[in-house]
């Protein structure tokens, strides 16, 4: 006979005869079989990838009436596929009750378990199905299988799952109510130490709990941990179902702690349900402060897990801020976390100024201080806080505004904790300690915040300008005394005056036979040894000065091309007097040092007055400051062309003796 065999596989390892099955083709079937007699029994023992014969096929499509000539053709009922499925557990996964009456009135074994030990009551309820399809069946009336049944009813599959935690999970009413009747227990647990209720719990199956509960054995497991030793409370609080916490309160659920010293708080805190924590202070109010074993309260795990909506109402119940066994405070969590929605529901609530802001920290010093380094918008807040304006119009003349300078501004408290984080007893903040942090820091944003600024200035009108209008005289007496050594002694063309006489001509000062070669000092003035000896002490104090803040800004020191400025000032202005002390011969390097050092020194003076360090606060110098720097660029110019022109006319002179005494 020619064509295909019946028995010949595909790819998969199917045969015709499984494609038929499948699709419920009796008939073709039946004429595979007529034509080819000798192949029906190899067929019917093929099996394909997933180890099914052809009975599998038809028993998984619910097709009964192909289900029962198979097994009368010699199909073997009981052949389990490479998940250990046989052709009744699969009927069954997918609703094929006629297909599993059938099944069962040729003998098929009821009690069969899968690769995952699961019983035909498992496969039946975690496919959606009902146990009341079970018992609707033929042969559920046999006394054999209903016994049969009430042994599959507590079996445990390899997770340790019973037929009931499929039913608590998916929240089946029915089957749950079914599997109660026919003595299913509550209180069989699995490998996790779960039991039922557990997993209703879990799932949120509120209807479910309640069955259980007030079943026989219902109170047995009202309080029952699992192996992290959390109650259906704890777990229904975890998971933030509301309805199920009141419910299980209701029923006399007590609160214990779990291994981790955690209560139903601490979980619902964490999970971030607002709702549920509501209702558990509703009846316990007792457990908002309490702690795990780590010291923990539930505002630190709330921190932690970064619920912000939680920091809040927990703030709002007057929460106690307390530290953990690691002295961490839940602002602390912020900042190590950087958490910043937290932190700010923190900082800006209305306990934030006393409670959270003014405290200080074991492990971050002055809260306002870490803000700063960790978290400046978050600082930034702070500071917007702390100004108010009144509810009315910015036109009307009760309009005010008021700053409370709390953020930046150490209290003893924060003093003392900045001192134990820097370890040293002594500690004692410089001035504008908190500004001086956001330079450092590089927070340009809270140095130009309205709060800083109004500080700044209030700082500014009480010391800072006093302060500034000194150093300015200091350097305006150095600018004159070097530019008027620079000018009236070293360009020895004209006179140095002082007020109202002169003191000091050329003549006085270098020798006048020009045959000598380079210029020499006559005997030093007082007024040369006074203006000489000022200068260098200038000098050399500012060069300390800088070489601290080479310390202090290390490598950012050399970005600034400022300080180079400075050196060059302070060095060249120590070189143009040193022949007063020495006695040295005037040469060129020191005309070329006094004509740098005037340079230099009106230079600075220009970047001096144009730099805009506080807008607000040097309104009152900017006019001045202004005219000044027009006319410090003016003699930028004049003397540094004057020193230049008397260097060069002294070298010409010197030139001019040098050739007629070579003519002599």
């Amino acid at each position: 006979m020619n064509g295909a065999m019946i028995s010949a596989q595909q790819d998969d390892k199917s045969t015709p005869v499984h494609l038929a099955c499948s699709q419920g083709s009796l008939d073709i079937v039946k004429l595979m079989f007529a034509i080819q007699p000798e192949e029906k029994l190899k067929a019917l023992e093929t099996f394909d990838a997933q180890g099914m014969n052809p009975l599998h096929c038809a028993a998984m499509f619910d097709h009964p009436e192909l289900v029962s000539y198979l097994l009368e053709e010699g199909a073997m009922v009981d052949h389990l596929d490479k998940e250990n499925r046989s052709a009744l557990l699969l009927a069954a996964a997918h609703g094929g009750w006629r297909t599993v009456d059938i099944l069962l009135k040729y003998g098929a074994n009821p009690a069969v378990r899968d690769s995952n030990s699961k019983n035909l009551l498992h496969i039946v309820i975690m496919n959606g199905g009902s146990v009341t399809d079970v018992l609707s069946l033929t042969h559920a009336k046999d006394s054999e299988w209903t016994s049969r049944l009430r042994f599959m009813l507590n079996e445990q599959d390899s997770k340790g799952w019973s037929p009931l935690h499929y039913a608590s999970r998916s929240g089946k009413i029915s089957s749950l109510a079914s599997l109660l009747s026919l003595g299913a227990s509550v209180r069989t647990k699995d490998i996790r130490n779960e039991n039922p209720l557990h997993f209703a719990a879990k799932y949120g199956r509120y209807n479910t709990v309640r069955q259980l509960i007030e079943s026989i054995n219902g109170f047995l497991i009202l309080n029952e941990c699992n192996d992290e030793g959390k109650t259906a409370l704890h777990i229904a609080s975890e998971e933030g179902h509301t309805k199920v916490v009141q419910l299980l309160l209701g029923k006399g659920a007590l609160l214990h702690k779990d291994h981790f010293g955690r209560t139903p708080l601490h979980l619902a805190a964490s999970g971030g349900h607002s709702s549920t924590v509501t209702a558990l202070l509703g009846v316990h109010s007792h457990i908002l402060d309490q702690t795990d074993k780590d010291g923990n309260t539930p505002m630190h795990l709330a921190v932690r897990a970064n619920k912000p909506e939680i920091v809040s109402q927990l703030m709002s119940l007057n929460c106690q801020l307390l530290p953990n066994n690691h002295d961490c405070l839940p602002i602390d969590c912020a900042l190590i976390y950087k958490i910043v929605q937290c932190a700010l529901a923190l900082v800006t609530h209305e306990r934030g100024p006393s409670e959270v802001i003014n405290i200080s920290s074991k492990i971050h010093g002055c809260i306002c201080m870490a803000l700063v380094r960790t978290l400046p918008k978050v600082f930034e807040a702070v500071l917007h806080q702390a100004i108010e304006r009144a509810n009315v119009k910015e036109q009307s003349k009760d309009f005010s505004i008021k700053y409370s300078f709390y953020p930046l501004q150490l209290s003893d408290e924060q003093l003392q904790a900045e001192r134990i984080k820097k370890k040293d007893p002594t500690f004692k903040p410089p001035p504008l300690y908190a500004c001086n942090e956001m330079v450092n820091c590089g927070r340009l944003e809270l140095l130009m915040h309205p709060l800083t600024q109004r500080y700044l200035e209030m700082k500014w009108q009480a010391y800072g300008k006093c302060i500034h209008l000194c150093n300015l005289f200091m350097y305006l007496l150095f600018l004159s005394l070097v530019t008027i050594f620079a000018v009236g002694v070293l360009g020895h063309k004209c006179s140095i005056t002082s007020m109202n006489q002169t003191f000091i001509y050329s003549s006085e000062i270098f020798s006048e036979n020009d045959s000598e070669g380079p210029e020499r000092i006559k005997e030093p003035t007082a007024w040369m040894y006074f203006m000489a000896i000022a200068i260098i002490m200038f000098a050399i104090f500012n060069m300390a000065k800088e070489l601290f803040q080479i310390y202090h800004h290390r490598l950012k020191y050399l970005l600034a091309a400022i300080n180079a400025v400075e050196w060059t000032m302070y060095l060249t202005s120590i070189c143009m007097v040193m022949p007063v002390f020495m006695g040295n011969e005037w040469k060129a390097h020191q005309f070329n040092s006094a004509s740098l050092a005037v340079f230099t020194a009106w230079f600075s003076l220009l970047l001096y007055f144009q730099s805009d360090v506080s807008r607000d606060s040097q309104h009152t110098l900017k006019g001045p400051g202004c005219l000044l720097s027009s006319y410090s660029g003016i003699w930028i110019g004049i003397l540094h062309s004057h020193v230049t022109c008397e260097y060069e006319l002294s070298t010409l002179k010197q030139f001019e003796n040098d050739t007629c005494a070579s003519l002599r």
